[in-house]
């Protein structure tokens, strides 16, 4: 089957055409890193198949990076492929640098010009005289764009050209980095002048970065940013979003069990399925549409390009704490799903760096937790539930940053490079948004969907049934589940929660964070819904005062992450590093939990306490963005950083 390798730099629309090629839902993003391996998908086009490749971002063939190295050797083991090297029409003269090596290695390349309509007045006939290549003007969002490049790839593929000489690749890298490249970007310069071609200022200049990107200023937006994405999901949007959801399918789950009723008389099976099977089920389907939001927020910052700016902007404060902005890319997907983020440390080159943004990343709270926070915050805090949330959210990052001073002290540091192309500011594609969030929920559904629902059935069997396998409810006996927390309840009460429920809850957490509000239902003997009125209750198994659902947040909030999260770091970075991150993650929300709760203790059940701690927070920081986020007025790009390697000035190009 023919190949046809989609490859180009970053943030030039590769994700999206593979997208829209295959029909697929692939995640694109507009930073270094985010395709992280090969991706392939078998298409038609007029009844010929065809494998379409959708390879990670490169700047050059000379391997800066992991994700490079990685395009870059499957480019070698394909030469028969056919590849479309893929232009952004806003940065052309940075984009026709990788085009140029690729046109020496490549016997069956064809250039596509994304977003070509925002440009005015260039040639491309005469550009591809120049270049010696075919040009197609495309939009990857439009399949109607694509027709012309489809026929000549189909056209390139019946062909078989002869292959092109070979050059080593130490020689071609010499010849690359340390001879011509200045030399290939004077070429390049004088081929879009006689083209036509004329941009203002430099790719991704904006005068709203002089207040988005100001020293100050910038840190004090992301927190009214995610401030207000927190009000929106969790305040009066989400919630009545959640409560719909949570009446519509708890009046369909109680249908079905007076229908189950009519057939069935065991007591025993009829418990199982409602709190194991529907309890389990009604508590993914009743937070859905909060994670919808919250996914939504992010694409919609994503696609207008501010995430890039906000890993700008903390590159100054992650160098003071032995981290780089990159590793801010996968910190922020930690707020989706720690496994998931935990993968993309591999893009980050160093071994120190890679382990220490992985232990890291627990710190940032994935979405698996906002259930327990719903929950939790509606029964106790109901009229400031997203601002406790917020809170919560802050002292993680907070912690997060503390633990990466301590560890950056104890260790030996390596200078590191970070590489940042900001894209331009554009108006936000919202199918495209709301395709990605209800694509990300559904696969979350999925992906904790099938764990959770088989875990609450095990809860259930484990917290119903003792060791001589005896129904509780009718024997009397204490379940099995009751003799383990028994058994640990002791070590948590000086959290504060030192109740068999509680406890239990915590151990399914570590399993899936999903478990903890399920966990909590089926030993409440209540459906999600009701699971809020119930913790207030003193008769309910479970209930936790003001003071007691704070320390137990504090604590699920640091504790541990999922065995998914764990397998994965154990993949990534080792058992040990694993381990170190895991007792870690324990010791401290132990310790935090402790502390809250006494303070709240001597306070005599006042939350004063908690202002103190909200004050401090904040001006840590700010101290630590006064202190730390002083930043050079200008970014190196490509060009600058390759004529560092081979020593030469570039000239006409715009180092910010």
């Amino acid at each position: 089957m023919q190949k046809i390798i989609l490859a180009g730099n970053p943030n030039t629309g590769k994700t999206t055409l593979f997208n829209t090629l295959s029909h697929s839902r692939e995640h694109a993003s507009n930073w270094h890193g985010v395709t992280i391996s090969v991706k392939e998908k078998p298409i038609k086009f007029e009844k010929e198949e065809y494998m379409l490749c959708d390879i990670p971002g490169l700047y050059s063939l000379g391997g800066y990076s992991f994700e490079e190295k990685l395009a870059i050797e499957y480019l070698e083991k394909n030469k028969d492929a056919v590849v479309v090297c893929l232009l952004d029409a806003n940065n052309l003269r940075r984009n026709l640098f990788l085009a140029l090596e690729l046109k020496e290695r490549v016997p069956n390349l064809l250039l596509a010009i994304n977003m070509a309509k925002e440009i005015k007045g260039l040639n491309k006939e005469k550009l591809e005289e120049l270049l010696g290549l075919k040009i197609f003007l495309i939009d990857a969002r439009k399949r109607k764009s694509l027709s012309g490049l489809l026929e000549e790839i189909k056209n390139m593929s019946i062909q078989k050209p002869a292959a092109k000489k070979e050059t080593p690749k130490e020689e071609f890298l010499i010849a690359k980095f340390e001879k011509r490249c200045a030399d290939s970007f004077k070429t390049i310069d004088s081929v879009l002048d006689k083209s036509g071609y004329k941009t203002k200022g430099f790719y991704g200049e904006s005068r709203a970065d002089k207040i988005l990107l100001n020293p100050v200023l910038s840190f004090v937006i992301f927190a009214c940013v995610m401030g207000f994405i927190f009000f929106l999901t969790f305040g009066s949007v989400g919630s009545f979003l959640s409560g719909f959801v949570s009446d519509v399918f708890e009046k369909i789950f109680t249908l079905v069990m007076n229908w189950l009723q009519t057939f069935v008389k065991s007591e025993v099976v009829l418990k199982f399925i409602k709190e194991g099977v529907f309890g389990g089920a009604l508590t993914i389907l009743t937070f859905m549409p909060q994670i919808m939001l919250l996914f939504f927020c992010l694409n919609f910052l994503e696609d207008i390009g501010y995430l890039s700016r906000v890993a700008l902007m903390f590159d100054g404060v992650f160098k003071k704490i032995g981290l780089t902005g990159r590793s801010a890319f996968s910190l922020i997907m930690g707020f989706g799903c720690t496994t998931t983020a935990v993968l993309t440390t591999r893009n980050l080159d160093n071994d120190k760096l890679r382990k220490r943004t992985a232990i890291l990343l627990p710190f940032m709270t994935c979405s698996a937790k906002l259930p327990i926070f719903a929950v939790i915050c509606s029964a106790f805090f109901t009229k400031h539930k997203a601002l406790m949330v917020f809170i919560f959210y802050m002292l993680s990052i907070l912690l997060m940053i503390l633990v990466a001073l301590i560890m950056k002290g104890m260790g030996k540091q390596t200078e590191e490079t970070f590489m940042l192309e900001l894209p331009k500011y554009r108006f936000p594609n919202m199918k495209k948004i709301c395709l990605n969030a209800m694509g990300s929920a559904i696969d979350f559904f999925i992906r904790v969907g099938g764990v959770l629902l088989l875990s609450s059935m095990v809860v259930f069997l484990l917290y119903n049934f003792s060791f001589n396998l005896s129904f509780v409810p009718l024997s009397g006996e204490k379940s099995i589940l009751e003799v383990v927390a028994n058994l640990l309840k002791h070590i948590f009460t000086p959290l504060g929660f030192g109740t068999t429920g509680a406890v239990i809850a915590i151990i399914s957490g570590l399993i899936a964070k999903e478990m903890v509000v399920s966990s909590l239902a089926i030993v409440n003997g209540v459906m999600a819904g009701g699971l809020a009125e119930s913790l207030l209750l003193t008769s309910s198994p479970v209930h936790f005062s003001p003071l007691s659902a704070i320390s137990f947040l504090v604590f699920i909030l640091l504790y541990p992450p999922c065995m998914s999260a764990f397998f994965a770091m154990k993949r990534e970075v080792g058992l040990k590093c694993a381990l170190k991150s895991f007792f870690l993650q324990l010791s401290i929300a132990y310790v935090m939990s402790a502390l809250v709760y006494w303070m709240g203790r001597l306070g005599l059940g006042n939350l004063w306490w908690l202002d103190i701690i909200i004050f401090l927070a904040l001006a840590i920081f700010v101290f630590l963005v006064v202190k730390y986020s002083k930043r050079r007025k200008t970014i190196y790009s490509l060009e600058t950083i390759k004529c560092q390697r081979c020593k030469e000035k570039c000239h006409g190009d715009n180092i910010i």
